[in-house]
């Protein structure tokens, strides 16, 4: 680890706020049992079947974390919008949680809404669960892919007629969740790690003036001198957005920081 650098006890990569903010000793140690198993069912229909009684339990934490490991397996089977899914978000949805927030509900139901077609919605939950819990992988990779996927100066060089307003703000509000990742590896040569994770979430063109925004970013992060100029030249190349003077200028003081051998 570098000098100076450490890490603060959570695990933002893992899938549910228990994990991620170490909150698994709240849970009774038979329903701990219980959910632990079904995290390793292969299908929903087994996880719902290991997880009948604990659903019922008449502590909602202990209840909502069910439901959550029902929703998730939903989710990683590519039903999230199958009745049990949506069962399992409403009761979610209605269950009381006093200490802990329900950042996981707003992403599975952002997940929810990119499946059925619905980018608004879904980006408006995953903006939901990232204020509720700004150190949220999952629910930052899955912002950034929705924008990517929706950007019309992201996907690349937009009509004649684009204002260059709306070209900077999709750039900015792309670089304001790239610092929010950035903030998850306090040890910067740990980039290649957010790397890792983005390129599993993250399905785009690679040709995307985006993804040669994210690329800068990430190489000048992880102190990749030749890497961030390529990355900068490919998003300077025409046909390139209409507003690349503008946020080539703020990526171009992203690789002066590696002249001065600072850290964005």
């Amino acid at each position: 680890m570098e000098r100076g650098c450490m890490l603060d006890g959570t695990q933002p990569y893992a899938d549910t706020i228990f994990l991620r903010q170490n909150l698994t000793t709240r849970i009774p140690d038979d329903a701990r049992r219980a959910l632990t198993l079904a995290a390793l069912a292969q299908s929903v229909d087994e996880v719902s079947a290991q997880l009948s009684e604990t659903v019922t339990s008449s502590d909602p934490l202990v209840a909502y974390a069910a439901y959550l490991e029902i929703a998730l397996s939903a989710a990683r089977s590519g039903s999230i919008t199958d009745q049990r899914a949506s069962y399992a978000l409403s009761r979610m949805s209605e269950l009381e949680l006093q200490t802990v927030t329900k950042s996981d509900l707003a992403f599975l139901r952002a997940l929810q809404a990119e499946a059925q077609g619905d980018v608004e919605a879904a980006l408006t939950h995953t903006q939901a669960a990232i204020e509720q819990e700004p150190r949220f992988f999952n629910a930052l990779a899955l912002d950034l892919r929705l924008r990517l996927a929706t950007g019309q100066h992201l996907r690349g060089p937009a009509s004649a007629f684009a204002q260059t307003a709306s070209c900077q703000s999709e750039f900015h509000e792309l670089l304001r969740v790239l610092a929010l990742i950035a903030d998850l590896e306090p040890c910067k040569s740990m980039a290649a790690h957010l790397e890792l994770f983005l390129s599993r979430q993250i399905v785009v063109p690679e040709d995307a003036p985006g993804m040669h925004a994210i690329a800068t970013y990430l190489a000048v992060l992880s102190k990749r001198k030749d890497l961030a100029q390529s990355a900068f030249d490919r998003f300077m190349q025409p046909p390139r957005p209409i507003c690349a003077t503008e946020i080539g200028a703020e990526l171009d003081r992203f690789l002066d920081l590696l002249a001065e051998d600072k850290q964005p």
